[in-house]
């Protein structure tokens, strides 16, 4: 989580290791001290204090299942991707990031080829495109911000039709 969003006394998911897929813990944050928080824990070791970094606090508690979620549809939207013949350094992918960087409409293409914005931005590019968009891919997921993730055939799709 960003720093800045931590707030002491509130509970939050944290991973020892801040790799997705490994397992959450329950944690209380006590204070913070000097670029650390001392915490305790709830699960699974009630009452061990210990510090930690801002890295290593996923998400507030009351979200853990949200962002378990959402990283699961995120590792299954990247898979697909693979599956499909995305690749990070191939010219179509530039030529993808150059197509939406240019449409200035606040969607971003990012790293595992998924494109993301906001209902109303993907409205105004729809628009702008002229583009319908086909039955979406059952791997088109809405994050816990109300963000909307495409694969990279759908992200193409709209590109072209710039």
């Amino acid at each position: 989580m960003v720093k800045a969003q931590i707030r002491v006394g509130e509970e939050y998911a944290l991973r020892e290791r801040p790799v997705p897929g490994t397992a959450l813990q329950r944690v209380r944050v006590i204070q913070r001290v000097r670029q650390k928080w001392k915490v305790v824990w709830i699960e699974p070791n009630p009452g061990l204090t210990d510090y930690v970094e801002s890295v290593q606090l996923i998400a507030p508690w009351g979200e853990h299942e949200a962002f378990l979620k959402e990283e699961d549809s995120r590792r299954r939207l990247r898979q697909y991707n693979k599956n499909i013949g995305y690749r990070e350094d191939s010219a179509l992918t530039r030529a993808v990031e150059q197509v939406f960087e240019s449409a200035s409409e606040r969607v971003s293409f990012w790293q595992g080829g998924i494109l993301y914005g906001t209902p109303e931005a993907f409205e105004r590019l729809k628009a702008r495109a002229a583009v319908e968009f086909k039955s979406p891919s059952r791997f088109r997921y809405t994050d816990r911000r109300g963000e909307i993730r495409l694969p990279f055939d759908e992200a193409m799709e709209i590109a072209k039709a710039f």
